[in-house]
């Protein structure tokens, strides 16, 4: 009888053992499940970064391109000014010579006039 009792509380505590393990599995089934969705978030996390980054890069490649063109159009416009001074100093000059060349005038008339007079 003792002996019957003692197989009779071994085989509760194996039962109660195996439950234990049975719960102690889903737990660890449920948490590895957990693990899983929490590695897939990441991945796609991850993904949508890398494309987001990608994006930024391209964004500003487009900016550095954008930039070389607007400082070569200042180039451009910085030369047109130059021409624009230029031909500014040019016209100035000949403005002159065509003061100078009226004043010559002026002269050659008084000379003329002064002449008619003697």
């Amino acid at each position: 009888v003792v002996t019957g009792w003692i197989l009779v509380v071994a085989g509760w505590i194996l039962i109660v053992t195996g439950w234990i393990l049975v719960v102690t599995g889903w737990i660890l089934v449920v948490t590895g499940w957990m693990l899983v969705v929490t590695g897939w978030i990441l991945v796609v996390t991850g993904w949508i970064l890398m494309v987001a980054g990608w994006m930024l890069m391209v964004t500003g490649w487009m900016l550095m391109v954008t930039g070389w063109r607007l400082m070569v159009a200042g180039w451009m416009l910085m030369m047109a000014g130059w021409m624009v001074v230029v031909n500014g100093w040019i016209l100035e000059v000949t403005g002159w010579i065509l003061v100078v060349t009226r004043w010559m005038l002026v002269v050659a008339a008084w000379m003329l006039v002064v002449t008619g007079w003697i």
